[in-house]
């Protein structure tokens, strides 16, 4: 159910992306959409601390302005403090009772996604101008595009990845192999969540196999000391060929580097839907199928390219695959969101073999090495200058 509002033409927009890197990134075609129909507006993005990484060189944002506090009443305080009142339309992209006070406290206009079966969805529609029923039966990116509908405008698929014109001298200085010629695969095995890991031994078993075919590993992560953690005990079971870089390039440098390798493989989490987002042959590793229907790695092409199952746990839409575990669990228990730190079960029985297999498909016999760095962002008509709040 979409409900409308007017929005005219508004001169200040925020977003409210209060979420992890990954919903921000799926944020970006809303943003690009509110761009191209407002192409003079100031359009803001509100994210939580160290999430603004995801933004970097978007084109379509004016401003990005991060928390100064995580929770309690501080946090509205400094929210109401800041931008009470301040924006002609605001746009919350998630379901939060947090998320839509702070639309409606800062603007005008305000428009959200509201989960009609969730506690307080009568009071958040009476607060919004306007908005867009949830649904946790459709791609969660499917339903933040269909705010453009609540203010009529058209929409954009396509995310639009970080970017820094450095990266490519800073990979040059990171990777110590030339990395624009030679055939590599990312391998991102760390999400903050830890049922979503997969084991030691699937990583190394994937690694060997792509050395066997003479192709290097690449492995990335955050700076988070658990990352590097997990990155300092996988490395001495792998190829001496594979390389570490987490903790050691921004999400722009990353985005770089993804766009020069062969395949990506990664876990649940925002750097696979990155991945997927710039065209790169992409596996996914996921515990649950029950995950895909809203979580599936994104792609512009997900809207009309429906996924499809491929037998076996194994499930793709265009150039991106997805290989799932085999869930003991009652439907809709996911007792691996309850592993308190451990690895999952539907993780620790996914098949390497299997995994391997999927990551075959991607890598043809001859396949042009796209290595070619990015000279400059996509462009639109609009502001591009950055600041933290």
């Amino acid at each position: 159910m979409i409900t409308t509002a007017s929005a005219g033409k508004p001169e200040t927009i925020i977003v409210v992306s209060y979420g992890g890197f990954g919903d921000i990134l799926l944020t970006t075609p809303l943003i690009a959409s509110l761009r191209q129909r407002f192409p003079r507006a100031a359009i803001d993005v509100y994210v939580q601390k160290n999430r603004g990484g995801i933004l970097e060189g978007n084109p379509h944002v004016t401003r990005v302005f991060t928390e100064r506090w995580r929770h309690g009443i501080h946090s509205y305080l400094d929210f109401l403090r800041q931008f009470a009142g301040r924006y002609d339309l605001a746009v919350s992209t998630r379901n939060s009772d947090r998320q839509i006070s702070f639309a409606r406290l800062a603007g005008r206009t305000a428009i959200s996604l509201v989960n009609p079966a969730a506690t307080g969805a009568r009071w958040k529609k009476a607060l919004l101008s306007g908005w867009v029923t949830w649904s946790g039966n459709v791609h969660c990116s499917h339903c933040i595009t269909q705010l453009t509908r609540v203010i009529g405008i058209a929409a954009s698929y396509e995310c639009v990845p970080p970017y820094d014109a450095g990266s490519g001298d800073r990979l040059d200085k990171l990777l110590p192999f030339a990395w624009h010629r030679q055939p590599f695969v990312v391998l991102h095995p760390v999400s903050r969540a830890h049922h979503k890991r997969w084991t030691v031994d699937g990583w190394k078993t994937v690694s060997r196999f792509l050395a066997g075919r003479g192709i290097r590993a690449v492995i990335t992560g955050g700076p988070c000391p658990d990352d590097v953690a997990y990155a300092n005990a996988l490395m001495p079971e792998l190829p001496a060929t594979a390389v570490d870089l987490t903790g050691k390039t921004s999400l722009a440098d990353v985005a770089e580097l993804i766009r020069g390798c062969r395949t990506f493989v990664g876990v649940d989490t925002a750097t696979t839907h990155l991945a997927s987002s710039l065209g790169v042959p992409t596996v996914g590793l996921y515990g649950s199928a029950e995950y895909l229907p809203p979580y599936f790695p994104y792609w512009s092409g997900l809207h009309t390219t429906p996924t499809e199952n491929l037998g076996n746990g194994t499930y793709g839409s265009g150039h991106v695959y997805v290989v799932c575990g085999h869930c003991a669990c009652a439907s809709g228990e996911q007792v691996c969101k309850r592993s308190n730190g451990f690895l999952a079960p539907c993780m620790i029985n996914l098949e390497p073999g299997r995994v391997c297999k999927v990551i075959a498909r991607t890598i043809p016999e001859r396949r042009p090495i796209r290595h070619q760095a990015t000279d400059s962002p996509p462009i639109l008509t609009g502001h591009s200058h950055h600041a933290d709040g």
